[in-house]
């Protein structure tokens, strides 16, 4: 018990960890790129000045490459904003016609530039550099026609630091918070399997008692108690998980009730026996056990086991992907409905209906 304990801990630790390290993951990312946003937009506003400047000089018939003051506005906003480390404009091709700094006249920008200008769909783009931002505007004329681009260089220190900060504290929250779900799942684990064990130990100490008198013939001596504990055996190995001792008790109570004309034990050995060779991958011979037990069982007028045979046949045909599943499954579920119009009391009604045997689910 206590290695199904830690085993179930020990997922629901992992499971914990995974999510909370997912979420400090997603967070990050996301802060680090609303701060990159809100710094980019910060940097624009500059840029916005110095561009209702250009096209108030373009409407006044000036050309673009005309612009002698230009050079000055862009020192003064530059000026405004400790962040921009300078400005550039530049044309069509590529090259720079005024900036904040004079070497820069006449080079040319980045391809990377003039790309992301051009992929842009709005006025604003932005390109990164190894050791900066570029946060960037289209400028056009009175007709709508791009003149040229308007760039805004600016360091990467204030986003990176900013997000390293972040990151900093939402590390120590997820590892806070991990720490405590370390704490508390253990704990709430232990309560909602205590029943679990619970069963489990009452089905363990069941089948060891059975494995026990393995070999001892039942006190009683009748032929019905030992088909009885035949089918008891097969239902327990599945449990197991042993798929070939089920096969094989399965098998011998089908034979010790086909001796005996134990009808009903005979069709529910034969579901059981069918649904074990499908686990064991005996898909042929667990769809032709199956059938055989749905065909008989709809024969007869009666049985104490006719509904528990059908559903285990219908899973053993789903299971083992029978084009007759749903057929059988549709047979199954009219016999469950006869069966709940004979229930009158709603208590018992209700109780029928939620039994997970039951292959039809409906209102009681």
């Amino acid at each position: 018990m206590g290695t199904i304990r830690v085993r179930f801990i020990l997922v629901a630790l992992v499971v914990s960890f995974f999510a909370v390290g997912m979420s400090a993951f997603l967070n990050y990312f996301k802060y680090k790129s609303t701060i990159g946003n809100i710094v980019k937009s910060r940097v624009l506003v500059v840029g916005r000045g110095i561009e209702n400047s250009v096209q108030a000089s373009l409407q006044l018939g000036m050309q673009f490459s005309e612009l002698s003051q230009l050079p000055q506005l862009m020192q003064r906003e530059k000026s405004t904003d400790r962040l921009v480390r300078g400005i550039d404009v530049f044309d069509y091709s590529g090259q720079i016609i005024y900036s904040t700094d004079r070497a820069r006249v006449g080079q040319k920008v980045p391809a990377t530039w003039t790309q992301a200008a051009e992929r842009s769909k709005t006025t604003e783009w932005t390109a990164d550099e190894s050791n900066e931002y570029v946060a960037g505007i289209s400028v056009k004329n009175a007709f709508d026609l791009t003149v040229g681009f308007l760039a805004l260089r600016y360091g990467r220190d204030e986003v990176e630091n900013a997000a390293a900060k972040a990151g900093r504290e939402i590390l120590l929250a997820a590892i806070a918070s991990f720490l405590g779900i370390a704490i508390v799942a253990p704990l709430a684990l232990i309560v909602v399997i205590r029943r679990f064990e619970r069963d489990l130990r009452t089905l363990e100490a069941a089948a060891s008692h059975l494995e026990d008198r393995a070999q001892t013939p039942l006190s009683s001596g009748s032929a019905f108690d030992s088909v009885h504990e035949k089918i008891l055996r097969a239902l327990l190995a599945r449990v197991r998980g042993d798929h070939a001792r089920a096969v094989m008790h399965a098998f011998d109570a089908r034979q010790a009730a086909e001796a005996q004309a134990y009808v009903a034990f005979h069709f529910y050995a034969m579901a059981i026996e069918a649904r074990a060779r499908v686990d064991m991958g005996e898909e042929h011979t667990g769809i032709l056990l199956a059938t055989t037990a749905l065909g008989a069982i709809d024969t007869l007028q009666g049985s104490e086991y006719g509904l528990a045979t059908r559903a285990l046949g219908c899973e053993t045909l789903r299971v083992a992907r029978s084009p007759q599943a749903e057929e059988m499954r549709e047979r199954a579920a009219r016999y469950a409905r006869s069966l709940l119009e004979h229930i009158r009391d709603p208590l018992f009604r209700r109780s029928f209906v939620e039994r997970r045997v039951v292959p039809w689910k409906g209102r009681a």
